[in-house]
């Protein structure tokens, strides 16, 4: 394995949002390694199964600080895993809206200046897309 495969695809395992050591299965997306995490392991199916007061909510106001209701939707649902087209399609915009909200356009502050957690993802989604 390349020295920049993360410890997850080494050892097949990780911990779940609860803390738990969970075994992941590993497969190829385009010609890669990533892994294949269970539908389960999603923020949602998390929310349903554990009651309000077991979640980390200071956790979650950290990672969304200075974001409006509808930029924390949309960054959760990227922590979620879910890809930008399919979050324009179930909030009813374009995906270049969704994009126009994460930078930011015509002087309006995106989630990237807002949000030190959303700028780190979106330089190392830069990065990749750069390498590929």
């Amino acid at each position: 394995m390349e020295s920049t495969d993360s410890d997850v695809l080494i050892f097949q395992s990780c911990s779940s949002i609860d803390g738990t050591v969970e075994r992941i299965e590993i497969g190829r997306r385009n010609g890669r390694l990533v892994p294949f995490l269970h539908p389960n392991w999603s923020l949602p199916n998390f929310l349903e199964d554990h009651p309000p007061e077991a979640i980390d909510t200071e956790l979650l106001k950290e990672l969304c600080a200075n974001l409006t209701t509808l930029e924390r939707q949309t960054w959760l649902l990227i922590l979620d895993g879910r890809s930008i087209p399919d979050i324009a399609r179930d909030q009813g915009v374009t995906h270049v809206a969704v994009y126009e909200r994460i930078r930011g356009k015509k002087g309006r502050r995106g989630m990237i200046r807002k949000n030190s957690y959303v700028r780190r993802w979106w330089e190392l989604r830069q990065r990749r897309r750069k390498q590929a």
